[in-house]
């Protein structure tokens, strides 16, 4: 039985979107999915009012953020993902891109796979 795992990544920074999708890609995880979200600190800031009080420390901006979910059979995946990041010129530690998880899956299903 192959190992599949659910690539997580939570990206702060929009403008590394290009680059991230494109390290995806290089490494085999063309089917990732995007999706657009607001950091929760902004959302307690600016959409709930007994919290507005608090935006000095919470953001002064609204944070927005993507999160991209990917499928990947190689549990060594993060570590391709990061070193074509690099070679490109984006250090995803260093420039404080996101979070990145990968986590175990039980079972996964494609329906694209008989």
């Amino acid at each position: 039985m192959d190992s599949s795992f659910l690539l997580l990544i939570i990206l702060l920074k929009e403008e590394y979107l290009e680059d991230v999708v494109l390290a995806l890609t290089e490494n085999g995880a063309s089917g990732a999915v995007v999706v657009d979200g607001v950091n929760m600190q902004a959302m307690l800031a600016y959409q709930i009012p007994i919290f507005a009080g608090f935006r000095e420390e919470l953001g002064a901006q609204p944070g927005y953020a993507k999160v991209l979910l990917s499928q990947v059979s190689d549990a060594n995946f993060p570590e391709r993902f990061i070193s074509a990041l690099q070679e490109g010129g984006t250090d995803f530690r260093r420039d404080e891109l996101g979070r990145l998880m990968l986590i175990p899956l039980g079972v996964y299903i494609d329906p694209s796979t008989p």
